[in-house]
């Protein structure tokens, strides 16, 4: 009998390594196959999921959930792909694969760049190139620096962005890693096209191009395609841009399975020639075309593009209805991402806190009472001190709107009063003052500003510089906004009198109409305004005078029977035309 039960354990033990080795090779062939079949990666992915999972094979479940979570990467399934990144990260943190965890971070990372999320992009990223430098993994290194290159020269940081490509570059040519020497190869050509070095710019791009051919990368050879035409239209070779997206649209519209976002990329880049060309109805063609494929795709991102090269086009041959029209449908789009992005991230959080409160939930069950009443009350005051925080950069129903659905609204008002506010000759104020004591001032005016506006009951909305934006009648629509504003600026006006400083002396503007508002930004979330009436509110500023509150004529007209104004006259207003603007003397008094 005991002979029998090891030659059983013997058995089980050569069965579950064979397992092991048969879920490694499909995770690796998955891997493999991550650019050049996609859906069989996918399907090899997750065969490798369920049979880890069956197996408890913790190393082969992480690996597949990174090549079924780069699938959905590549389809635009964001959220999906960081459910299964995070996964992955948790279980190699758990059995201490350092590798893992390196790659885990690095797609990530890959997610975050995606919804514009650049902090926490560059946080993952700076962590996984750390990991890699310990293992002493160049491929990892250098994709980890393409990545860090990349958000460099996001924010403008070409020299650290060109080292960062540059190094990597010499370690894919160094392993002769092909596709990866073809993707640093466009990230230079791209950024070398910025620096407006197009030889160089195109040589990088005609590599690229030509390394992706050799790999039979189709996708990534129509990428590097749409840079280098972008290079040759640049150099007014408006003929051979022609010819490479031509023939590129031609191959990416034979594919087994077309990749839509890179085809409607290269219809929206024929348009840019044919409209340069002056070729309109080909322009028209190819955007209507590429209009009709995003819309059925759902591709957010491109109709973007596409409505404003649909714009354009049609403001150069002055039909001005449809310029307008597509302008609004860019505009529409445009808060569909920003809805798109800021949901995005919230799912995000929600799924990260989730990880992390199960962590701590296990935690808290191995400690006593006491223990347990201590850290509920520390997650009490945490919570609390969230709320007030939260409180203080959005407007109280949007924070609300926020913590009870997970999402805010953008939403249209068709009354809203918007003033500006400006330092008039900042600049000199800026030359005899210290950075030190500068700032000190300026907090001390938008202080006693921040006091005057939640005494009007309006809503403050950023800060410029020495700029200060507030509107009334937003986050809750009313109808005494322009007069509540007006009495604003007037406070304010009597506030810097009252200063006496002759380095700061402030000019007002304000104006009333539509705008749309709603929440902004992926890195930080930020409550912003949008429309027409904001731009001539802008105008009433820089047209105005110093110690003087400038405002349009229709918003006087809102106002008149409750201040006395003097009319300016008839005065131009920076592309905004003629405009009647008045100065506000006073309140008027009321007979009772």
């Amino acid at each position: 009998m005991k002979n029998s039960g090891s030659i059983a354990n013997k058995e089980d033990i050569s069965s579950a390594n064979e397992s092991i080795r048969f879920i490694d090779e499909l995770n690796k062939t998955a891997f493999e196959f991550r650019h050049l079949d996609q859906k069989k990666s996918a399907e090899l992915a997750q065969k490798a999921l369920d049979l880890s999972i069956k197996t408890g094979y913790q190393k082969g479940q992480g690996k597949a959930l990174l090549n079924t979570g780069f699938y959905e990467f590549t389809h635009s399934n964001y959220s999906n792909a960081f459910n299964s990144f995070s996964r992955a990260l948790h279980i190699f943190q758990d059995i201490q694969d350092q590798e893992g965890i390196g790659h885990a971070n690095y797609n990530l990372g890959l997610v975050y760049l995606r919804i514009g999320d650049y902090d926490n992009a560059m946080e993952v990223h700076q962590e996984s190139l750390r990991i890699r430098k310990e293992l002493a993994d160049e491929e990892g290194i250098a994709s980890c620096k393409s990545q860090i290159g990349y958000i460099n020269s996001q924010f403008g940081h070409d020299e650290i962005a060109m080292k960062e490509y540059t190094e990597c570059l010499a370690i894919w040519r160094k392993k002769d890693n092909k596709a990866g020497i073809g993707n640093i190869l466009m990230a230079l050509g791209i950024l070398k096209t910025k620096l407006n070095k197009l030889g160089e710019a195109k040589e990088h791009l005609i590599e690229s191009m030509n390394t992706r051919m050799q790999l039979n990368e189709l996708n990534g050879v129509h990428a590097s395609v749409n840079y280098l035409s972008a290079v040759y239209l640049k150099e007014g070779n408006t003929i051979e841009a022609l010819r490479l997206l031509s023939e590129a649209l031609e191959t990416a519209l034979k594919q087994d399975e077309p990749y839509v976002i890179g085809i409607c990329r290269l219809r929206t880049g024929l348009a840019r020639i044919y409209i340069q060309v002056k070729d309109y109805d080909n322009a028209v063609l190819q955007l209507k075309t590429a209009l009709e494929q995003a819309i059925e795709t759902k591709q957010q991102y491109q109709l973007h593009d596409i409505y404003l090269e649909l714009a354009n086009l049609y403001k150069s041959i002055k039909v001005y209805d449809k310029a307008l029209e597509n302008y609004e449908k860019f505009h529409e789009s445009k808060e569909a991402i920003i809805s798109l992005n800021a949901a995005a991230k919230l799912k995000n959080l929600e799924m990260v806190n989730k990880v992390e409160l199960s962590e701590k939930e296990t935690e808290i069950h191995r400690l006593k009472n006491v223990e347990l009443k201590e850290r509920n009350k520390i997650i009490r005051e945490e919570r609390k001190k969230s709320d007030k925080l939260l409180l203080n950069i959005l407007p109280s129903q949007t924070a609300r709107e926020l913590k009870k659905y997970g999402t805010a609204k953008t939403r249209r008002y068709e009354l809203v009063t918007i003033l500006f506010s400006d330092f008039v000759n900042f600049t000199q104020a800026a030359e005899k003052l210290s950075p030190e004591n500068l700032v000190k001032c300026i907090d001390e005016y938008f202080r006693a500003f921040d006091e005057i506006i939640i005494k009007n009951k309006i809503e403050k909305i950023k800060t410029i510089g020495d700029a200060y934006m507030a509107a009334g009648g937003v986050p809750v629509a009313n109808t005494t906004n322009p007069v509540d504003v007006i009495n604003a600026g007037l406070e304010i006006l009597e506030h810097v009198k009252k200063q006496n400083n002759p380095l700061f002396n402030v000019r007002i503007g304000v104006h009333s109409g539509p705008v749309v508002a709603g929440i902004v930004g992926i890195i930080k979330f930020a409550y912003d305004i949008w429309g027409d009436a904001v731009n001539i509110a802008s105008r009433m500023e820089s047209s105005g005078e110093s110690g003087r509150l400038n405002i349009s004529g229709y918003t006087y007209e809102l106002v008149k029977d409750h201040f006395t104004c003097f009319f300016r006259g008839k005065i131009k207003a920076k592309n905004k035309g003629i405009i009647d603007m008045y100065f506000v003397d006073e309140e008027k008094s009321i007979d009772i």
